[in-house]
């Protein structure tokens, strides 16, 4: 009886603890101070957790003979949607993806080439709370998202030049970003 009132004075001083800590407004949660590594590392284990798991049972459905169809779908949406945030040859990060925490993923580094196909389709059509990655699922359809996970695949091959021709394959003209 005695361990658990022990138990239970250790569990209240910490709660107590917490919230004087939570009230007080101490934490700074401005974007351009990083987290403390163990936040980090918690977030970090509990989105790449998530996403495995919610992303088991995702099949990909496309037909590889009509990935060239839906590749196509994936460029006009990459470049009007993911480019400003995540780049793409000859097209930097916009001023506001340079000012995220956590910065967007650069998609052809080692760590996204080791996602898979589903785990990006997750991501993609359910999007990452306070990431600033939105979930595209509820405004476009299956063909547009497989497209835009299928298009990253080739951004890692792609030169500035070969970009801008499928961008304006695709029916878009070449933007150039606004900089104050």
């Amino acid at each position: 009886m005695k361990v658990l009132v022990i138990l239970l004075a250790v569990l209240c001083l910490a709660a107590g603890g917490a919230a004087v800590f939570v009230l007080s407004g101490s934490y700074n949660i401005a974007a351009n101070d990083p987290h403390w590594p163990l936040t980090e590392w918690f977030l970090g284990v509990v989105r790449e957790r998530s996403i495995s798991a919610h992303s088991k049972g995702i099949s990909i459905v496309p037909a590889k003979d009509s990935r060239v169809l839906i590749i196509n779908l994936g460029v006009s949406n990459y470049h009007e949607m993911c480019r400003l945030c995540h780049s793409a040859p000859g097209y930097p990060r916009s001023e506001v993806a340079r000012g995220l925490y956590p910065a967007p993923p650069d998609f052809t580094s080692k760590d996204f080439k080791r996602r898979k196909d589903a785990e990006v389709y997750w991501i993609v059509k359910n999007g990452i709370k306070m990431t600033g990655m939105a979930a595209f699922g509820a405004t476009h359809s299956e063909e547009e998202l497989w497209g835009i996970v299928f298009f990253t695949q080739l951004l890692g091959g792609l030169t500035p030049e070969e970009y801008t021709a499928m961008v304006k394959a695709a029916g878009l003209q070449k933007k150039e970003d606004h900089h104050h």
